[in-house]
């Protein structure tokens, strides 16, 4: 509509894929902060392992402790943990990664159709990191993200920021219809995703539904009940199961460093923009009527691609930028990389220093850590 043509230019060369695994950065400030992001649960049994270049990723969990390892050598004096827009993955890897932050207990339960109930217990004696923490959520982290931050909640083993997720607390397993298959050399292509289990928090409470409601709220895109699984017709209701014994750490400051964190956030350009957003979009989820005229389309158009482009394109004042780097150990091999390999990490390191609510929970795990 806006008749816009820009050109790019594509170079043409050899990366290794890096776009679906755990990745850890610095954020220098007062204290230097570590910044995992981890995009999914996979296991590596779930990767597609075609080239020897694969075989350096493990499971989610089992790649995150390397990169704690990494951040270590960097004297992090807190850890954040990004599971903005993780859709979840394999059950096992969250158990395992559980068990990197607590010593020992129960991290969750399952229940069967039949009522059956299973505590989930931290396979691995011991943590790899105790030292402060935030849990970064969003309406897109769901399933075995929800896990984690439902676990971390309940033991207050770290503040949970961002906004409520998407409310799945379901486990499925994926299994082959055309099981009549007599030759084996033949693949299965029809398959059904069957639900099986329920998991439920070391509480008793489910995520089912209601998601994992944040300590400290912040302004999120995705916070509308109709990107959330209690929009499908199929989803199910939530209940209550049976609260495990587990021993959670001092309760944390969260009513102090929520009310720090509103004074910023209410003069944020970024969180205004979400905030104007949201009241948009609740105003058509309620039935506002947009005129099939050409003019009036092409205004309601412009409105909502401005704001949507406001939003995408937001770039923090150069004084409210992250400082960011790579970890020190992925920084000597991206020196000596150089090629596309240092221009995607570039654009990666362009694009956390611009990031409004990675800022503000930056801004938030310092004041608990200098206060």
């Amino acid at each position: 509509i806006t008749g816009e043509t820009k050109i790019i230019k594509l170079p043409k060369e050899k990366v290794a894929n890096e776009g679906e695994v755990v990745k850890s950065y610095v954020l220098q400030g007062a204290k230097n902060i570590g910044y995992i992001n981890l995009p999914g649960f996979y296991s590596r049994e779930s990767r597609d392992i075609k080239k020897e270049e694969d075989l350096k990723y493990d499971g989610a969990a089992n790649d995150v402790s390397k990169e704690i390892v990494k951040l270590k050598k960097d004297s992090i004096a807190g850890l954040i943990l990004d599971l903005r827009y993780n859709g979840g993955g394999s059950i096992w890897e969250a158990m395992q990664l559980a068990g990197i932050f607590v010593d020992i207990g129960i991290v969750a339960s399952m229940k069967d159709k039949d009522g059956k109930v299973e505590f989930l217990k931290d396979p691995n004696r011991g943590s790899m990191y105790d030292g402060p923490m935030m849990v970064l959520i969003n309406g897109a982290s769901a399933s075995a993200s929800e896990f984690i931050a439902a676990m971390m909640q309940d033991y207050n083993r770290a503040i949970i920021v961002g906004g409520t997720t998407y409310g799945k607390g379901t486990a499925q397993s994926v299994l082959p219809l055309d099981t009549g298959i007599s030759n084996p050399n033949k693949k299965y292509e029809a398959f059904v995703k069957v639900t099986e289990e329920k998991f439920y928090r070391v509480s008793g409470s489910t995520t089912q539904w209601k998601g994992v409601e944040p300590d400290i709220i912040l302004p999120d895109m995705y916070s509308s009940d109709k990107y959330k699984e209690k929009s499908e017709i199929s989803a199910l209701q939530p209940d209550l199961s049976k609260a495990g014994m587990f021993r959670p750490a001092a309760a944390l400051p969260i009513e102090t460093l929520k009310a720090r964190s509103l004074q910023r956030t209410s003069g944020s350009e970024y969180f205004k923009a979400v905030n104007k957003y949201l009241q948009l979009s609740e105003q058509y989820e309620k039935g506002r009527v947009i005129p099939l005229t050409w003019a009036t389309y092409l205004a309601h158009y412009k409105q909502s691609r401005q704001l949507f482009n406001s939003l995408n394109n937001n770039k923090l004042p150069a004084e409210a930028q992250l400082h960011v780097r790579n970890n020190s150990v992925d920084k000597q091999r991206y020196n000596t990389s150089g090629g596309a390999s240092q221009d995607v990490n570039n654009s990666y390191l362009k694009k956390i220093a611009n990031d409004a609510v990675l800022a503000e929970a930056n801004a938030i795990i310092q004041d608990w850590i200098n206060k």
